[in-house]
């Protein structure tokens, strides 16, 4: 039995000698489909890590300058398809505004945003900008994936798990903000501090 070259490009195979049957042409062009296949995973998988250790990067970055917010694995493995970028970034811009918002808040009324009145005021607020921008699925999902951190004590896990729901259950208001800070003066959300 003779061992031919394997062609490289369709050109060659589409080429072939009409002798060649039209099965062994079918398998030879997907065996140049598996090349190809293989060829653009391999490409993913490396923007895919880029991207990881980019996210790696701003997070400590974002640690190092006291904001609180972190990207836990569960958002970095979910948020590494490239598929789902454009929809992780926009998390991550209601995320900074919401943090915005919240430090304004725990400015304004001498809430704390560790664990305090202005901490809840951002969960909330983030799960309920998310539920109107990408509808409550999808911030449920956001929400869940970020409260998944082993670095968390239970009573912080409850907490702002508690805050992402009512987030969600109240994004239906126009003015989020102003429902979120209600919530904590009506104690409707957690907080473990002031």
């Amino acid at each position: 039995m003779s061992v031919e070259a394997f062609p490289s490009t369709i050109d060659e195979i589409i080429q072939q000698p009409n002798a060649e049957s039209d099965r062994k042409r079918d398998r030879r062009l997907g065996k140049l489909a598996l090349r190809v296949t293989a060829a653009f995973s391999a490409v993913t998988a490396i923007i895919a890590l880029s991207m990881a250790k980019d996210i790696s990067t701003a997070e400590e970055a974002q640690a190092d300058s006291g904001l609180g917010y972190h990207i836990t694995g569960a958002e970095k493995a979910w948020c590494s398809w490239p598929s789902r970028w454009s929809l992780c970034n926009q998390a991550n811009e209601l995320a900074a505004e919401a943090l915005t918002k919240a430090e304004g808040v725990g400015a304004e009324k001498g809430w704390n945003i560790s664990d305090g009145g202005a901490d809840a005021v951002r969960h909330c607020y983030w799960n309920g900008r998310m539920t109107q921008v990408f509808g409550v699925e999808t911030a449920s999902g956001f929400g869940w994936r970020h409260e998944y951190d082993d670095t968390q004590s239970p009573e912080q896990f409850n907490m702002d798990v508690h805050n992402n729901q009512k987030g969600r259950d109240w994004a239906s208001d126009p003015n989020i903000l102003n429902r979120c800070m209600t919530g904590v003066e009506q104690n409707e959300l957690i907080h473990l501090v002031q």
